[in-house]
């Protein structure tokens, strides 16, 4: 499923573009491509060393964003987003955010499963803010260039559950599971290319973003039951 989408499907996507003329894709790659690297915070010029199939296709993604600007003229920017969260997020899915997880799980009265110790560190960037980036990504003049997308700041998962247990009012049950094969370990963005090129700075903070994602899972969760 990988391959297909973040591969083939965004070669189809390059090539339909070029074929009808469109001026820029902006691809949206992953701070997975840094890999378990423990040199902080993760610069756009450091070796990739994707340690995942997800990551190694984004990888693979970013190699076809080069190839095909170089084949047709079409311009390129690639986004390594580090951790998107915010309303509406699945949190369903395998690998999705553990923001959306957390929000749910509380929303449900349910304990928030934690993968090792929970000291492991992420760079939270709220949706709002993402879609302010993608646009500047889509219009400054940064063709060819490859940025990361993040907060510049980084929380343990452990952080984010005391957070959101002072946001909720409420004590939260915790279930610690083991960690998974291929999670990242730690990981914050050098953010300087981001705000010198596109003069994109995050403007949510994590306590504001939390809030409004569990807001928003409650609603979602007592429209449901």
């Amino acid at each position: 499923a990988y391959w297909r989408t973040n591969v083939e499907g965004t070669v189809g996507v390059l090539k339909a573009a070029a074929d009808a003329g469109v001026g820029r894709v902006v691809f949206v790659s992953s701070a997975a491509v840094y890999g378990n690297s423990p040199e902080m915070p993760k610069v756009e010029s450091m070796r990739p060393d994707p340690a995942s199939p997800y990551a190694t296709t984004k990888m693979v993604g970013e190699f076809a964003c080069e190839e095909i600007r170089g084949m047709t003229g079409i311009e390129t920017v690639v986004v390594r987003l580090f951790n998107a969260y915010g309303p509406r997020q699945d949190p369903s899915a395998p690998y999705s955010g553990v923001v959306a997880k957390f929000c749910a799980a509380i929303a449900a009265h349910r304990p928030l499963e934690i993968y090792g110790d929970g000291e492991q560190t992420r760079d939270f960037l709220f949706v709002a803010d993402i879609a302010e980036g993608l646009e500047l990504a889509g219009t400054q003049p940064v063709n060819g260039v490859t940025l990361n997308m993040g907060s510049g700041e980084a929380f343990t998962v452990n952080e984010v559950v005391r957070l959101l247990s002072e946001i909720a009012g409420e004590p939260i049950r915790v279930a610690r599971k083991p960690e998974r094969p291929g999670d990242v370990g730690h990981s914050r963005a050098d953010v300087s290319r981001a705000k010198e090129r596109l003069g994109f700075t995050a403007r949510t903070s994590v306590r504001e973003g939390l809030k409004k994602t569990l807001e928003d899972a409650r609603k979602r969760s007592s429209r449901s039951s």
